[in-house]
Protein backbone atom coordinates (compact mmCIF):
# COMPACT_ATOMS: atom_id res chain seq x y z
CA UNK A 1 0.00 0.00 0.00
CA UNK A 2 1.42 3.44 -1.10
CA UNK A 3 -0.05 6.41 0.88
CA UNK A 4 1.71 8.74 -0.93
CA UNK A 5 0.56 7.63 -4.63
CA UNK A 6 -2.11 9.77 -6.52
CA UNK A 7 -5.19 7.62 -5.45
CA UNK A 8 -5.17 8.78 -1.91
CA UNK A 9 -9.00 7.91 -0.24
CA UNK A 10 -7.88 9.80 3.02
CA UNK A 11 -8.73 13.33 3.46
CA UNK A 12 -6.91 15.52 6.22
CA UNK A 13 -8.60 18.76 7.17
CA UNK A 14 -7.04 21.07 8.97
CA UNK A 15 -9.05 22.79 11.74
CA UNK A 16 -8.31 26.13 12.91
CA UNK A 17 -9.34 27.50 16.23
CA UNK A 18 -12.76 28.58 15.41
CA UNK A 19 -13.35 25.50 14.09
CA UNK A 20 -11.69 23.05 16.55
CA UNK A 21 -13.75 24.69 19.33
CA UNK A 22 -16.92 24.07 17.49
CA UNK A 23 -16.47 20.14 16.94
CA UNK A 24 -14.54 19.56 20.20
CA UNK A 25 -15.39 22.90 22.31
CA UNK A 26 -16.28 22.60 25.87
CA UNK A 27 -19.26 24.53 25.96
CA UNK A 28 -20.25 26.74 29.61
CA UNK A 29 -23.26 24.99 30.73
CA UNK A 30 -23.31 26.44 33.99
CA UNK A 31 -26.44 28.76 33.03
CA UNK A 32 -28.45 25.47 32.00
CA UNK A 33 -30.54 23.60 34.97
CA UNK A 34 -28.97 20.26 35.55
CA UNK A 35 -31.96 18.05 34.42
CA UNK A 36 -31.37 19.75 31.00
CA UNK A 37 -27.98 19.76 31.31
CA UNK A 38 -27.70 15.92 32.02
CA UNK A 39 -29.97 15.39 28.93
CA UNK A 40 -27.44 17.89 26.75
CA UNK A 41 -24.52 15.76 27.79
CA UNK A 42 -25.83 12.94 27.04
CA UNK A 43 -26.50 13.59 23.30
CA UNK A 44 -22.86 14.89 23.30
CA UNK A 45 -21.72 11.34 24.57
CA UNK A 46 -23.84 9.12 21.98
CA UNK A 47 -22.32 11.78 19.43
CA UNK A 48 -25.90 13.36 18.43
CA UNK A 49 -24.77 16.72 18.88
CA UNK A 50 -21.93 18.35 19.04
CA UNK A 51 -20.07 20.42 22.00
CA UNK A 52 -20.31 23.49 19.88
CA UNK A 53 -24.12 22.97 19.13
CA UNK A 54 -25.22 23.33 22.48
CA UNK A 55 -25.60 27.30 22.84
CA UNK A 56 -28.11 27.23 19.95
CA UNK A 57 -29.78 24.16 21.21
CA UNK A 58 -30.52 25.50 23.99
CA UNK A 59 -31.58 29.22 23.05
CA UNK A 60 -34.17 27.14 20.48
CA UNK A 61 -35.02 25.58 23.67
CA UNK A 62 -35.79 28.85 25.44
CA UNK A 63 -37.59 30.15 22.32
CA UNK A 64 -39.99 26.78 21.78
CA UNK A 65 -40.36 25.59 24.81
CA UNK A 66 -40.69 27.40 27.85
CA UNK A 67 -41.59 24.57 30.13
CA UNK A 68 -38.92 22.26 31.57
CA UNK A 69 -40.58 19.07 31.05
CA UNK A 70 -41.06 20.00 27.46
CA UNK A 71 -37.78 21.12 26.92
CA UNK A 72 -36.60 17.25 28.50
CA UNK A 73 -39.49 15.91 26.28
CA UNK A 74 -37.73 17.57 22.97
CA UNK A 75 -34.17 16.20 24.29
CA UNK A 76 -35.46 12.89 24.55
CA UNK A 77 -37.02 12.48 21.02
CA UNK A 78 -33.00 13.56 19.80
CA UNK A 79 -32.22 10.52 20.97
CA UNK A 80 -33.51 9.15 18.12
CA UNK A 81 -31.82 10.92 15.40
CA UNK A 82 -28.60 9.48 14.02
CA UNK A 83 -26.73 13.27 13.99
CA UNK A 84 -27.98 16.35 14.63
CA UNK A 85 -26.86 18.94 12.17
CA UNK A 86 -29.34 22.12 12.66
CA UNK A 87 -30.37 21.52 16.04
CA UNK A 88 -33.07 24.48 15.97
CA UNK A 89 -34.73 23.36 13.07
CA UNK A 90 -35.63 19.87 14.43
CA UNK A 91 -36.57 20.90 17.84
CA UNK A 92 -39.05 23.74 15.82
CA UNK A 93 -40.27 20.32 13.60
CA UNK A 94 -40.58 18.41 17.01
CA UNK A 95 -42.87 20.62 18.47
CA UNK A 96 -46.04 20.46 16.78
CA UNK A 97 -45.96 16.63 18.42
CA UNK A 98 -46.32 18.42 21.80
CA UNK A 99 -48.50 21.25 20.93
CA UNK A 100 -51.86 21.44 19.54
CA UNK A 101 -54.61 24.24 18.59
CA UNK A 102 -57.79 25.20 20.33
CA UNK A 103 -60.63 24.92 18.54
CA UNK A 104 -61.92 28.46 19.58
CA UNK A 105 -58.89 30.47 19.06
CA UNK A 106 -56.44 28.32 17.00
CA UNK A 107 -53.46 29.14 18.62
CA UNK A 108 -51.17 26.78 19.44
CA UNK A 109 -50.51 25.47 23.23
CA UNK A 110 -48.63 23.37 25.14
CA UNK A 111 -50.11 20.17 26.40
CA UNK A 112 -50.34 19.27 29.94
CA UNK A 113 -48.82 15.57 30.98
CA UNK A 114 -52.32 14.15 30.89
CA UNK A 115 -52.80 15.10 27.39
CA UNK A 116 -49.06 14.00 26.78
CA UNK A 117 -49.42 10.42 28.09
CA UNK A 118 -52.68 10.01 26.69
CA UNK A 119 -51.26 10.74 23.36
CA UNK A 120 -48.35 8.96 23.87
CA UNK A 121 -50.34 5.81 24.76
CA UNK A 122 -53.06 6.19 22.02
CA UNK A 123 -49.97 6.03 19.49
CA UNK A 124 -48.03 3.00 21.09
Amino acid sequence: MDLLGVNQRLRLKVLDGESYNHLYGVPDMRQIPFATRSLIEGLIAHGILQPGQVVETWRALQHNATVPAFQHRLLESLYQEERVRTPTRLIAGELPVLTCCSRFDQQPRQRTFVELELFRCHIS
